[in-house]
């Protein structure tokens, strides 16, 4: 079998159509037919002991015989290698040959066969010269190409498209066409490859990224070449029509941004040709006039026939003027063909004369409908903000409640055409309805507060405190029978709110049912709006004045108990400046002790003698957190609180108000404040309650120091009596007493210094105090300043873009803060007679009182006061600047606090009395009540409120203080209605007296 199979194969390789040849010791020892017509030999015999010399070309000997050895030696294995051959007759053919160990008669030996491939060569020679020239014509070509195989593997690229990608040659061949892709994905990609292979060609638009990163738009034609042995290739011509599409697009959005300008303005274009009497008309002008596009081009005759019969004389009339003035200008109206409806038109249109003399008219028509709608209601509103306005005015100007109530239902009353207008206020803690203002046609009705109704009587109340208007506009059978006879048909109510609260609303009767629109509904809310703002505004005035109130009241009492060592002055005082500052039903003052709390005065308990003296032990939870926390506490509804029944709470308390008294780092007790009311007090109100809580625990630590000096002192000299009669019989302790007499006085010298010690600390707390209000005021000015400047600015750049509420709301906030700024300074002036230092140097008065009535002469002019100054004022011992503080201060408030009906009259004159001088300032203002006499020297001390007599109640506590500083006195003489007589005590100048 053996022998049958060499047999075969030797049949096989005679038989070959490539020469087969075996190699080895250096020569041919095998050669087949093929090799022999391959090497043009007569036969295979001629071939046989040829070395590789004989059948290899000279230049490629070297490398095949390094071949040979490396197959030999197993270095390298069968591969394909390109030769030439010498053929027996000299020529030389290039062949493709593939060598192979072998083993032939048992020896190691080298299978080679080689083909000719001459052929190839000169087709591979040819493609390239063809595929040269192809590559002269792409780099020539102004359109880009790209050549890729059918993975898309990119082959090759022309100059133009390295210029339009920004990539180069090398840098795309090592690319794919998916990486230039900017909307194609990889699958999209091979469906364009299979497309352009099963169809040969193909054309289509696609992007491509650039380097840099843009985006081109390309028109590409893709072309299939399959005349590559085993390669399918696939080249591209691109034309870059970027700018094409721009172009296009950028003409696509001017066409449809014009005609989405002409829909958007309701604006068509239309030329009329004289000659022919055509009208030719754009698309919006048809859907203007309701035109279907057949019945254009529309003639002049048919123009009129929609214009509004009332306009069309008159168009006529400016059409025959536009041929003169070659301008034509108007609003008129026209009828919609379909529906009839009436709408504005405004045409604009211009007279043009062609080279040929053509005349036509070209134009615009706009409609104008919402615009003319507009005006009409402009007006309207110009009528409604005139009366707001009037409104804004009254309110102003309006001293109260009421008066706000009264000039609001006044206003309306005449806005609207109504039969009555009321305005009503809520009293939810009293459950109360106060009438403030009601109009008829028989005039303004006011209320006084007797006149109130209980709440649930008020109809629609649960929808005036959700925040809803109640229109009503048939009225109900459910309704007061006295509206249906005053001829009531519908009725409005607006509540008037403020930071979510009712505070009131606003009822209106109108003859007509039906009666409320949105625009008189919007009327009402606006005035509710301004009611409710100017109320609100009242309120924070009364909170700012209760607020100064509690300021000064707080000074005085820190500065009364501060000034007195009597622990029994002290808690006499205590409660009674806490009163002033929180509204209490009772109170108490706990002082601890070893065994518990002892109750050390007392208000408002029906069993206060009962009370004081009492010891509540120890335990407490509330008294307990107290002292630890070191912090108020307060109690919504004490008797929702467990721990305030179990101290013994009683039952009416509910509003409960505690805070712990330290000094020194230590609890000394507990100040308490009880209400009737649930949610009686608030943070601010713990605030204040703890800083009187620890000024109190300071006095009364100062005054049980001096108490326990006192008593020391005492037993000291009792000690000192005893030893002094002891002395006399006991001579022979004479050196021990002295001894003890020097250690008494030293613990005697060691009491007084802490004795001075303690009146310097309170001499630094009365310091402090006054640097803290002088610190407070002038810290305050600068972002006062700022509001100022800011609420200035708005007023002068930006009013134009504010609404007259927001101007109303600019000007009250600069109102409020030049308001404020004057307080500041006024704190300021009195702060600084507090701690400045005064020479004090012979002054002519009639030079001050003159250079007063100077400053204040606008003032007395446009008051047309009459002011009579003593021809002879003396020369007093004082200040000048202090002087004109008070003759300032004095002069000003008789030109403020006069009677309406009243020129001020203003007299200045002195006395002598003694060693000093008596100075008057008399007018004839509205004078002062006997018992309010002593308190308008006060700080922040006000009789009246701003509004009627505007101020920062500091211009006394100025005067009375720059006269303490003077060693003076000052005074007033006044009855209510008949003018005041102030008077100022100053020490007279000795050597001109």
């Amino acid at each position: 079998s053996l022998q049958e199979s060499e047999q075969r194969y030797r049949q096989l390789v005679e038989m070959a159509p490539y020469g087969i040849g075996i190699h080895q010791d250096g020569r041919v020892v095998f050669a087949n037919p093929a090799a022999a017509r391959l090497l043009k030999a007569e036969s295979p015999q001629e071939l046989l002991g040829l070395s590789i010399e004989d059948i290899v070309h000279p230049d490629g000997i070297q490398e095949a015989m390094d071949r040979i050895r490396r197959m030999l030696a197993g270095e390298t294995g069968m591969y394909p290698t390109e030769d030439r051959y010498v053929c027996r007759d000299g020529s030389v053919v290039p062949v493709e040959v593939i060598a192979a160990p072998f083993t032939f008669n048992g020896r190691p030996a080298i299978q080679v066969i080689a083909q000719d491939i001459t052929e190839r060569k000169r087709a591979e020679e040819a493609l390239y010269q063809q595929v040269e020239r192809t590559r002269r014509l792409l780099e020539s070509t102004l359109d880009g190409y790209l050549l890729a195989d059918e993975a898309g593997n990119i082959l090759d690229a022309n100059p133009a498209y390295c210029a339009m990608s920004g990539y180069t040659r090398e840098e795309l061949c090592q690319m794919r066409i998916r990486e230039l892709e900017a909307t194609l994905n990889e699958e999209q990609i091979r469906e364009r490859i299979s497309l352009v292979v099963q169809h040969g060609r193909v054309r289509f638009e696609t992007r491509h990224r650039c380097k840099d990163g843009r985006v081109i738009i390309l028109d590409a034609s893709l072309t299939v070449f399959t005349d590559v042995p085993g390669k399918t290739l696939i080249g591209a011509f691109v034309r870059d029509i970027t700018a094409q599409k721009q172009l296009l697009a950028h003409l696509q959005d001017s066409q449809a941004m014009l005609t989405t300008a002409e829909e958007m303005a309701s604006l068509g274009s239309w030329v009329w040709d004289w000659e022919q009497g055509l009208i030719n008309w754009s698309p919006e002008i048809l859907r203007l006039f309701d035109i279907t596009p057949d019945e254009i081009p529309v003639t002049w005759k048919a123009l009129l026939s929609y214009v509004h019969p009332d306009d069309r004389t008159r168009i006529r009339k400016e059409i025959r003027a536009a041929r003169h003035y070659q301008l034509f200008d108007m609003r008129f109206r026209i009828r919609r063909r379909m529906t009839g409806e009436v709408r504005w038109v405004h045409t604009r249109a211009r007279l043009l004369l062609t080279d040929d003399g053509v005349r036509r008219m070209v134009g615009s028509v706009q409609d104008i409908t919402n615009t003319v709608r507009n005006e009409q209601a402009l007006e309207r509103h110009n009528r409604r903000l005139r009366g707001l306005h009037a409104l804004y005015r009254d309110i102003l100007q309006a001293r109260s409640v009421a008066e706000v109530a009264q000039s609001a239902v006044e206003h309306l009353y005449h806005l609207l055409p109504v039969l009555r207008v009321g305005c009503v206020r809520f009293d939810w803690q009293h459950e109360l309805v106060y009438p403030l203002a009601l109009r008829t046609a028989e005039g303004l009705k006011t209320y006084s507060m007797e006149d109130e109704t209980p709440l649930d009587t008020f109809t629609d109340i649960r929808d005036l405190r959700q925040g809803k208007v109640v229109v009503r506009q048939q009225l109900p059978a459910t309704a007061s029978p006295e509206l249906a006879a005053a001829g009531g048909r519908s009725y409005l109510k607006v509540p008037i709110r403020a930071d979510g609260v009712l505070l009131g609303s606003l009822n209106l009767l109108s003859p007509q049912e039906g009666f409320w629109d949105e625009e008189s509904q919007e009327i009402v809310c606006e005035v509710a709006d301004i009611v409710a703002i100017s109320w609100r505004q009242n309120a924070l005035l009364e909170q700012e004045r209760i607020a100064r109130q509690k300021t000064e009241v707080l000074r005085g009492a820190m500065l009364t108990l501060s000034s007195t060592l009597d622990t029994d002055v002290i808690l006499d005082k205590l409660l009674d400046f806490l009163g002033q500052i929180l509204p209490y039903d009772s109170a108490s003052v706990f002082l601890k002790e070893e065994n518990g709390y002892r109750v050390v005065a007392v208000r408002g308990f029906e069993d206060s003698v009962a009370l004081l003296g009492r010891v509540f032990p120890l335990g407490n939870p509330l008294m307990e957190r107290l002292e630890r926390d070191r912090t108020p506490i307060i109690l919504s509804d004490a008797q929702k609180v467990p721990d305030f029944a179990s101290w013994g709470g009683t039952w009416h308390i509910h509003g409960w108000l505690g805070a712990p008294m330290i000094a020194g780092g230590n609890v000394l007790g507990v100040i308490t404040v009880d209400n009737r009311h649930m949610n009686a007090y608030n943070e601010a109100d713990a605030r204040i309650m703890q800083a009187f809580a620890n000024q109190a625990a300071l006095a009364l630590e100062n005054a049980s120091l001096y108490n326990r000096i006192r008593q020391y002192a005492e037993t000291l000299e009792a000690r000192v009596e005893e030893r002094t009669a002891e002395l006399q019989t006991r001579l022979q302790e004479i050196e021990t007493l002295n001894q003890a007499l020097a250690n008494l006085l030293e613990d005697i010298q060691a009491i007084n210094r802490k004795m001075e010690a303690a009146s310097q600390r309170l001499q630094e707390a009365n310091t402090e105090l006054e640097a803290f209000t002088y610190s407070v005021s002038h810290d305050l000015r600068a972002p006062l300043r700022a509001v100022q400047g800011f609420a200035d600015i708005l007023l002068e750049d930006y009013a134009s873009q504010l609404d007259d509420a927001g101007k109303h709301y600019l000007s009250r906030i600069r109102e409020s803060t030049r308001h404020l700024d004057t307080l500041i300074q006024d704190l300021l002036a009195y702060s600084r007679l507090t701690s400045a230092e005064l020479v004090l140097q012979p002054i002519q008065l009639a030079r001050v009182v003159q250079e007063v009535l100077r400053q204040q002469h606008t003032a007395i002019e446009q008051q047309g006061a009459i002011v009579e100054v003593a021809s002879s004022l003396p020369v007093v011992l004082g200040d000048t600047s202090t002087l004109m503080q008070i003759f300032g201060n004095l002069i000003s408030n008789a030109l403020k606090f006069t009677h309406p009906e009243r020129k001020p009259e203003i007299r200045v004159w002195a006395q002598a009395e003694g060693s000093h001088w008596r100075v008057w300032v008399e007018d004839n203002g509205i004078g002062i009540a006997p018992q309010y006499q002593k308190q308008i020297f006060r700080i922040f001390e006000r009789l009246h409120g701003e509004e009627t007599y505007p101020g920062t109640g500091v211009g006394l506590a100025i005067v009375q203080k720059a006269v303490e500083r003077l060693h003076g006195e000052v005074g007033v003489e006044s009855e209510p209605g008949r003018g005041s007589r102030f008077w100022v005590l100053l020490r007279a100048w000795e050597n001109l007296a």
